[in-house]
């Protein structure tokens, strides 16, 4: 029986907030061998490693694991969905991109979604024209928005988050034309990548588009809007890359162990962070890392 990605952290213990429990060695489960999963967004790489068991345990551990987490699979399916936009963002956006929030004079918000959707989808198409007119059409409109409603004693408000390309326009040029038609204020600021990179833009993009009070079990689908040209994070797949004893070895020293192993596996990329998670249910331990492309010294090209 094959899981998916998002059944481990149903049945690994992902709530840190959990009470750390002596596990010992008596859970079921023969674990055949240990899969790694890799994901190249832009700079940074994602890692998942993960036991894999023989078919009756793991049919067993999932309903088992489901059952009993089910208060905490909407507090997962959001940070499944800030993750996911994370790695779409770092694959296609860089520092000289813009994010920008776009709002609307005092009464004059749309009185729909749809209505919004529209201002947004004019002002996309009005920036197009001024890069046609700068002769960068070739460059588009690479962009991803969420649209947020705030219930004030007032009524409705509305404003849009959205990430864009720049395309070779300038902060000021995108901030006046949703000024000219729109009004309201208007902040364009570059994107800020450093460290762990648009982790915390990720989080509040999905707190904005109000996704989280839903129980939409849906990562990666419409809840927000994107542009058809953006490119999707390389994904791949091995079994063994990491081993059994390696797994161990990670869980018992993270930030020591972890930060040796991964940089020999993944060389030229620092190690960030990585957690380490046991289940109450099945034999094995899945692991999450993440690392950043080590900036290249000037005169030298990536590899």
């Amino acid at each position: 029986m094959a899981l998916k990605l998002k059944d481990y952290e149903y049945l690994f213990d992902t709530d840190e907030t959990r009470k750390k429990r002596e596990l010992g060695d008596t859970r079921p489960g023969m674990i055949r061998w240990q899969r790694t999963r890799t994901t190249r967004a832009g700079d940074y790489i994602y890692v998942d490693s993960y036991p894999i068991w023989d078919n009756a345990s793991t049919t067993k551990a999932k309903r088992q694991a489901t059952e009993a987490h089910k208060e905490a699979q909407r507090k997962i399916n959001n940070r499944r969905r800030s993750e996911h936009l994370e790695k779409i963002l770092h694959t296609n956006f860089r520092e000289d991109d813009f994010v920008i929030t776009l709002t609307y004079p005092a009464g004059q918000d749309p009185k729909s979604d749809e209505e919004l959707e529209k201002d947004v989808n004019n002002f996309l198409r009005r920036v197009a024209t001024r890069r046609k007119k700068k002769d960068m059409a070739e460059t588009g409109n690479k962009y991803i928005w969420v649209g947020e409603k705030i219930n004030r004693k007032y009524g409705l408000t509305y404003h849009a988050h959205m990430v864009i390309n720049s395309g070779g326009l300038s902060r000021h040029e995108i901030e006046e034309i949703w000024r000219k038609k729109h009004g309201g204020i208007t902040n364009c600021d570059g994107l800020q990548i450093a460290g762990e990179g648009l982790t915390g833009l990720s989080k509040y993009l999905v707190k904005a588009s109000g996704i989280m009070s839903t129980d939409q079990d849906k990562v990666g689908s419409r809840w927000y809007h994107r542009s058809m040209n953006l490119k999707e994070p390389t994904i791949t797949v091995a079994d063994k890359k990491i081993s059994r004893r390696k797994a161990q070895e990670i869980k018992s020293d993270v930030s020591g162990n972890g930060k040796e192993i991964f940089e020999k596996l993944y060389k030229g990329y620092q190690f960030l962070e990585c957690r380490a998670y046991e289940s109450e249910f099945i034999n094995g331990v899945y692991i999450r890392a993440k690392l950043r492309r080590i900036e290249q010294p000037k005169g030298k090209t990536r590899q």
